[in-house]
């Protein structure tokens, strides 16, 4: 096993506290959307908080995905390649599932809050957050569609 040096080690650190206060800010956004969410809030301040959530969120994958990153040989051999790949993979299927399954249940949620209570403001975020949700993972299947068809025609 190759010993990290002090400053990479520093690096990484630096990068795993980066990660850990953008989480607790994520957190603390979430928690304002949620109380945007159930007090009425205008759909402009919304949307902008589902915007910095969605910012926070990626900062905070970002620093992780760097500070594990941090002090690691760059050689990697073909079987951890292929592992990471099929890991990766797997964690996009799961992803699309997800988003399918989360999506179809907010949407089936909001339909029948409204049948039953008319439309309000819950049924309104029950099934915007359905459409995002759904939006995101036929997103994510045109993306699969085009790097496959990017790769496909590479080889």
């Amino acid at each position: 096993m190759l010993k990290m040096s002090k400053a990479n080690k520093r690096k990484r650190m630096k990068y795993y506290l980066g990660a850990g206060i953008f989480i607790i800010l994520t957190l603390f956004q979430l928690f304002i959307l949620g109380q945007h969410l159930l007090n009425d809030a205008g759909w402009g301040q919304i949307l902008k908080d589902v915007i910095w959530t969605v910012l926070l969120l990626l900062v905070t994958l970002g620093d992780y995905a760097i500070a594990k990153d941090v002090g690691t040989p760059d050689d990697d051999d073909e079987r951890d390649n292929y592992i990471e790949m099929k890991t990766e993979h797997q964690l996009m299927k799961i992803t699309m599932v997800l988003l399918w399954v989360l999506g179809a249940v907010f949407l089936a949620g909001g339909i029948i809050l409204a049948k039953n209570s008319g439309v309000n403001t819950l049924v309104s975020a029950l099934i915007l957050v359905a459409i995002v949700l759904l939006t995101l993972w036929t997103l994510l299947i045109v993306i699969e569609l085009i790097l496959f068809a990017i790769n496909y025609h590479r080889d």
